[in-house]
């Protein structure tokens, strides 16, 4: 399960990644940001079953302004093999602007190199066509998967579809 907006951190984190342990399940998260009062900024986590094996890799390379939305790990997935998932979060309202083309390219430096079959499941905060147009998959030698038509992932106020979650 790759997740984005968790909105957990410190303490909660902690006692999250304790229950899921309990419960069979294996968490690797970054923490959210904390924000005013009880509220909180980001936070994305890859959660798989105990008996699968899961390596975080470091995001070292991810500037700290980046931190709270990017988790990254080597999964092994039985009968197939090792492969890199990563879970990532954008900035909402930014589309492709500075903050969410800065932290693409800090994610595409991170994966540089990368020889393994890649999964990144995001919330992109914009449309699989403007995330096209970013020419960010292309560079990874990657394609776009997402719903189309009149499904969405994310149901906006007004109670329309939009898909702005994909991988």
């Amino acid at each position: 399960v790759l997740c984005q907006e968790h909105k957990l951190h410190g303490q909660a984190l902690a006692d999250f990644e304790t229950w899921s342990g309990s419960r069979g399940w294996k968490v690797v998260a970054c923490q959210a940001k904390p924000g005013k009062g009880i509220g909180a900024s980001g936070g994305t986590a890859i959660i798989a079953r105990q008996w699968i094996g899961v390596l975080p890799q470091p995001t070292a390379t991810i500037d700290l302004q980046f931190d709270n939305r990017v988790v990254f790990a080597e999964v092994e997935i039985p009968d197939y093999g090792i492969i890199d998932m990563m879970s990532l979060y954008l900035l909402d309202g930014d589309g492709m602007g500075h903050f969410n083309s800065q932290c693409l390219a800090a994610v595409g430096q991170l994966l540089e190199g990368r020889t393994r079959p890649l999964l990144i499941c995001g919330d992109f905060q914009q449309s699989p066509q403007d995330m096209h147009h970013s020419n960010f998959a292309q560079k990874l030698q990657a394609e776009w998967v997402y719903s189309s038509g009149e499904w969405g992932t994310n149901r906006t106020a007004i109670g329309t579809f939009t898909c702005i979650d994909f991988f």
